[in-house]
C-alpha cells in the first residue's frame, strides 16, 4: 500500500523560517525544472565535423576537401566552414548543405569578379583560400 506524499502546508501556516525555507524549495524546484528542460534541449543538439568531397554543380571542380562543421539543433541544421566564416542553414542537413554550397559558389564567383586591389584584407584572404579549393570546370 503506497501513500501519496503530503503537500507542504501553505506558507501562511508556517513560521518565518519555515516560510523562507518553503520559498527556497519552490525556487529550487523551478530551477530544477529549467535545468531538465535545458538538458533535453542539449541532448537534441549534435555537432560533428566532416568534409565536402564533391560539389553538386558540374561547373566547378573541387581541388581538395573542404572541412565543415555540422550542427543539428532541434529543427535547425547549420553547415559551416570556419576558415572563411561561411554558413548554410536549413531545417534538414541536406538543405543546410545545399544552402552552404550555393553560398560558397556565389562567394567564389563574387570574389573572382572583383579586382584584388578592390578587396579588403579579409575578402582577399577568402579569395586566396577559395582559389586553393575550387576552380571553374
Amino acid at each position: 500500500m503506497t501513500t501519496e506524499p503530503k503537500s507542504p502546508p501553505p506558507p501562511a501556516a508556517l513560521g518565518h523560517n519555515d516560510a523562507a525555507l518553503h520559498d527556497q524549495v519552490g525556487r529550487l524546484s523551478s530551477q530544477l525544472t529549467e535545468l531538465r528542460e535545458e538538458v533535453e534541449r542539449l541532448s537534441e543538439r549534435s555537432v560533428y565535423s566532416t568534409a565536402i568531397t564533391t560539389l553538386a554543380s558540374p561547373d566547378y571542380e573541387l581541388l581538395r576537401d573542404i572541412p565543415i562543421t555540422v550542427e543539428e539543433d532541434g529543427d535547425e541544421t547549420s553547415v559551416s566552414w570556419f576558415e572563411i566564416g561561411l554558413m548554410g542553414v536549413d531545417d534538414t542537413p541536406d538543405g543546410a548543405l545545399i544552402s552552404f554550397e550555393n553560398r560558397l559558389l556565389r562567394l567564389f564567383d563574387d570574389l573572382n569578379a572583383m579586382a584584388d586591389d578592390k578587396l579588403g584584407p579579409l575578402p582577399s584572404r577568402w579569395k586566396r583560400t577559395l582559389a586553393t579549393v575550387i576552380r571553374h570546370a
